[in-house]
């Protein structure tokens, strides 16, 4: 009897830990994501954003096509990588591009111990800020997606904005880059709405090498959603833009 009564006390501690520590978040930022995304679809801009890099071989040469087509991205940096190629970081940056917080290795949050979470955000952060020359970072998009208790309060104790995205061709299983431009573009169509597109500057545990196909789907991608009207900027650019327009209809 006492030994079941253990049992169900362990359960039920269990139980409280995980809505406390996983549910209760997620819930949290379901209503967070929402939010985000209704602001940024108001706006009527397209946001690029890279993850997982700095990378010495694709990075440039995303930043070399964006270049070209005078538009500013958003990358959500590995600090682990970034470390390795600093001088692609300070590019990204000289570029007018902005960057955020995107851990220091791709843990998942959920079955990461929270110590190591927590520090992996917190190193992130340090290295990140080192490199932007002390510039608080305020762009963070957890690892995933997912996010726990630990997550939700460092980006509130950070002053920091939790990204999301609405358009995911999932480049890093793509086989073709006209898979990759065919998902972005059909997405988007034609609904002169803002959208967040998740591409990948570098592949994390893909079966695809590199991020070769990203590359070469980028610029049709944006010579077609130019064609249709649409312009591109950075996730803070959409921000601000469409505080004007929740003014307009207040």
């Amino acid at each position: 009897m006492i030994l079941c009564d253990v049992l169900l006390y362990l359960l039920a501690s269990i139980i409280t830990i995980a809505f406390v520590y996983f549910l209760v978040p997620t819930l949290i930022t379901v209503c967070i994501r929402l939010s985000f995304t209704r602001r940024i679809k108001s706006c009527g801009m397209i946001c690029l954003t890279f993850d997982d890099g700095a990378d010495s071989e694709w990075t440039p040469k995303i930043l070399d096509i964006l270049k070209r087509f005078n538009i500013r991205a958003t990358f959500f940096l590995l600090a682990e990588r970034s470390q390795e190629n600093p001088e692609v970081v300070r590019t990204i940056l000289q570029f007018g591009h902005e960057i955020g917080n995107h851990a220091f290795q791709h843990n998942h949050p959920w079955i990461t111990l929270p110590n190591r979470y927590l520090s992996d955000l917190q190193r992130c952060n340090r290295i990140l800020t080192s490199l932007a020359g002390k510039k608080h970072i305020a762009l963070f998009r957890p690892t995933y997606g997912k996010v726990n208790l630990l997550t939700l309060l460092f980006a509130l104790v950070h002053r920091m904005r939790l990204v999301y995205w609405d358009v995911d061709p999932h480049d890093y299983k793509c086989t073709s880059s006209k898979e990759v431009i065919d998902k972005v573009v059909q997405k988007i169509g034609d609904s002169r709405f803002g959208a967040v597109v998740l591409l990948h500057d570098c592949r994390i545990n893909s079966q695809i090498n590199d991020a070769e196909i990203t590359v070469e789907a980028l610029s049709e991608i944006v010579d077609t959603l130019r064609k249709k009207g649409y312009r591109f900027g950075t996730i803070s650019e959409a921000l601000e833009k469409s505080k004007i327009v929740f003014s307009t209809w207040e």
